[in-house]
């Protein structure tokens, strides 16, 4: 693991250059595979090993199909023991040998199954066929990369009818990477003085907070004419009932869908205007939608303010998740002192549809250590969720302060919660870009789930018409309330 996050960390900003100039090369199906090839690479690597579609091949060659379980629950198992010891020194030398024989075990696996009619392509991956066949009608994919000069979005879309998907390219001129660093310092200046004056009394609070409101109006203004603006009006034509964003690089720490325009004295914002969802590449996208087809949305799991060592109380939870339940048949409600890190791990693998009302960590220097603050204090961790291997489910939602995260350090493989709950078997996750307030994520999440499982939307679209509906409400109408969750998957 130590020496694929060096290779990453030499190479992160190649894929993006290289999709940036290969657009402005009018060379745009390899634009898109460079954009594809650099994103979530250790997710996508783990969703096609762990979630590849055996049944086919056990019918096929059913010595294939056990050489490969075998090799795979192997490299399951040493990898897991990795974890448990940290990277930070480096595999043992012991442990890579173990992990090379492995891995060997797996490539004599794969070369057995390529040799199965119509299966020579398994496991290759990355390819412009694979960001095609993740391409429905009226879902397109739209990437969106930074570059020193200049920035380029690629509109990935199936036409009716049509046997291949085809890619346009619109130009972001006025979003360059130098940019786009403006944002970001604007962006988490304010945000990391309000974290202080949150915490110490000795500061202004209210002028903290008034920047920080400032802030978040007047990057999310800029993003929409930066980025926002050219992409809907390339997606207008097309109709699409969903749209999935690829933000690359940093960009993912900004929330998109909130850039807003003037419209007569109101602000619109774009996901008003575009059904969207974020999804961290192609691949990703195809096993969520093979998850969400599959996985029946009916056995709740939640997780009620877990029981603190120094309480740190969140007065609406017991509220969000009675008013949650209710919509469930015999959910199983894990609350305070009960909702132990060992207690969820045993009840997650039964969960269809996980909801977790409690406190949020960000590591942003070290994600895999980011997770969900159970009782006394023990954390739900990104690693504990790389060792879960679910059936399929359907939906997690992590209700608490910066669940949505994704690290700093290597950005493009967006190692978050809501990618590490997609990698656990969940076909999508919702998660919050910043530090959110008790009451109003109360009140979005109630409206969440009723739209969802009483009116029959989407999650996504349920997502976006409660945020509506929050801020619909005056007190409530400011982004800071409602935009810093999104949906993923």
């Amino acid at each position: 693991q130590a020496s694929k996050e060096a290779e990453l960390a030499e190479t992160r900003d190649l894929y993006r250059r290289a999709g940036y100039a290969l657009a402005n090369s009018d060379k745009l199906q390899e634009a898109a595979v460079a954009l594809e090839r650099g994103r979530a690479r250790g997710l996508g690597d783990a969703l096609a090993r762990d979630r590849a579609d055996l049944e086919r091949i056990r019918e096929k060659d059913l010595r294939a199909y056990e050489l490969y379980r075998q090799a795979v629950q192997e490299l399951q198992s040493l990898e897991s023991q990795e974890r448990a010891g940290g990277s930070e020194g480096g595999t043992s030398a012991p442990r890579r040998d173990l992990m090379l024989e492995a891995r060997n075990r797996l490539d004599e696996a794969v070369d057995a199954i390529r040799r199965i009619p119509g299966y020579e392509d398994f496991l290759k991956g990355q390819g412009w066929e694979d960001i095609a066949a993740a391409v429905v009608e009226c879902q397109p994919l739209v990437y969106i990369t930074a570059a020193p000069g200049g920035g380029v979005a690629l509109v990935v879309h199936r036409s009716p009818g049509s046997a291949d998907a085809s890619v346009e390219t619109v130009p972001l001129d006025g979003f360059s990477e130098e940019r786009f660093q403006e944002h970001l310092k604007i962006w988490f200046d304010a945000y990391g003085g309000w974290q202080k004056a949150l915490h110490d009394a000795s500061l202004d609070y209210g002028q903290a907070e008034e920047k920080w409101f400032d802030a978040i109006d007047y990057v999310t203004g800029q993003l929409w004419q930066e980025v926002a603006e050219p992409i809907y009006a390339s997606l207008q034509s097309l109709k699409p009932d969903q749209v999935f964003l690829i933000p690359t690089g940093l960009l993912a720490l900004l929330p998109l869908h909130a850039a807003w325009r003037d419209k007569g004295g109101r602000r619109e914002y774009l996901q008003d205007l575009l059904p969207i969802s974020y999804i961290p590449s192609a691949r990703a996208l195809a096993y969520a939608r093979r998850i969400a087809g599959s996985a029946a949305p009916e056995k709740l799991l939640a997780v009620d303010e877990p029981r603190l060592l120094k309480p740190s109380p969140l007065p609406s939870s017991g509220a969000e998740v009675s008013a949650i339940s209710s919509h469930f048949y015999s959910p199983v409600i894990l609350a305070h002192e009960k909702a132990s890190r060992a207690a969820v791990l045993q009840a997650l693998p039964k969960a269809q549809v996980a909801h977790f009302s409690c406190h949020g960590e960000a590591n942003w220097n070290d994600p895999e250590n980011s997770g969900l603050v159970m009782a006394k204090d023990e954390i739900l961790t990104i690693k504990d969720l790389f060792e879960l291997h679910l059936a399929g489910a359907r939906l997690a939602t992590l209700s608490a302060c910066e669940t949505g995260i994704p690290g700093t350090k290597l950005p493009d493989e967006v190692v978050s919660l809501p990618s590490a709950f997609i990698r656990a078997g969940f076909a999508g996750a919702i998660g919050s870009l910043w530090t959110v307030p008790d009451k109003s994520t109360a009140l979005l999440m109630t409206s969440l789930y009723q739209l969802w499982r009483e009116k029959g939307m989407l999650p996504s679209q349920a997502l976006v018409e409660a945020q509506k509906e929050l801020r619909a409400q005056e007190k409530f109408q400011h982004p800071f309330y409602w935009a810093a969750f999104y949906m993923t998957g």
